[in-house]
């Protein structure tokens, strides 16, 4: 018997289906509570992070590049988080300086907290078998923050040096005024670029089953799309329509940023459903053509 694997064709109609059936399992599979506990264990995770981001930074040579990583965030974290999240790290860093050298692996097991988390939903999410043993799921979650942290600073380097390597292209290529001109849209494009590739990584990786790493792409694009947009949306709304200080007093500024890893979760979520919903569609037209 002969077997075409041929992908399904593409169209309006299959968009519109893929993601009609991908918004039914994101709400069957309850994703609006599992983004709630997510976004816990993201609040647990994130000064550990940026302290090992801190740290791992500190040996390069090259000036403020932590400060850079804090302005890239402020672009998508809304504002009224945003400066609380500052002054703790600030506060953290200047009490005690050991904490960047000797720390390190704390700060690292502390974060990768989040990433277990992230495996243990999208474990349910793809329908994975059975779930890994403890110690190998723990691995896997430190390898990630370790990976996924190098790459923001992989990035995060690219978006510093890149004029400086811009300039000394010009007596190579002779394009130097277009370059320099074309430099704040290319170093966005770079760490969107690792942005998708990080979660596409974690797509990949995360849930305990066999899969390709391109199968991860589009939830990937979806993931990084939603989340981008959702972020301004909610900074525009706390900013012109209300003030979760207001309501919530010292605490207003937690609560925004909960909020904000709440639709991070629901991003990652959802991109990790149309990954979930085109495998399933995958394997039930290659069930089609063997009949």
């Amino acid at each position: 018997m002969r077997v075409h694997n041929r992908p399904p064709r593409l169209s309006l109609d299959f968009a519109l289906s893929c993601f009609s059936s991908t918004l039914k399992n994101f709400y069957r599979n309850d994703a609006l509570t599992y983004a709630g506990a997510l976004a816990f264990f993201f609040l647990l995770a994130l000064f550990p992070l940026l302290i090992f981001l801190a740290s791992a930074l500190a040996y390069i040579p090259a000036p403020d590049l932590f400060q850079h990583v804090v302005d890239v965030m402020s672009l998508i974290v809304p504002a009224e988080a945003m400066g609380r999240v500052q002054l703790v790290l600030a506060e953290v860093l200047r009490r005690d300086a050991g904490l960047l050298s000797f720390g390190i692996l704390a700060s690292i097991w502390i974060a990768s907290a989040g990433f277990e988390a992230i495996i243990n939903v999208l474990n349910r999410v793809y329908e994975a078998g059975k779930s890994r043993p403890y110690w190998k799921k723990r691995l896997l979650s430190l390898g990630l923050t370790v990976l996924i942290g190098g790459m923001i600073i992989v990035a995060v380097v690219a978006g510093v040096v890149g004029p400086f390597l811009v300039s000394l292209l010009p007596g190579i290529v002779g394009m130097d005024s277009l370059l320099i001109a074309l430099w704040p849209f290319l170093r966005w494009a770079i760490i969107l670029l690792f942005l998708v590739l990080s979660i596409q990584i974690l797509y990949f990786v995360g849930p305990n089953r066999e899969q390709s790493f391109r199968q991860q792409t589009p939830g990937a694009f979806l993931a990084v799309a939603v989340w981008v947009g959702a972020s301004l949306l909610l900074d525009l709304y706390l900013a012109h329509f209300t003030s979760y200080s207001a309501i919530y007093g010292v605490l207003g500024a937690v609560i925004a940023l909960l909020t904000w890893f709440y639709v991070t979760a629901l991003a990652l979520l959802l991109g990790a459903e149309l990954n979930a919903e085109l495998m399933r569609r995958k394997a039930a037209a290659a069930r089609r053509l063997i009949c």
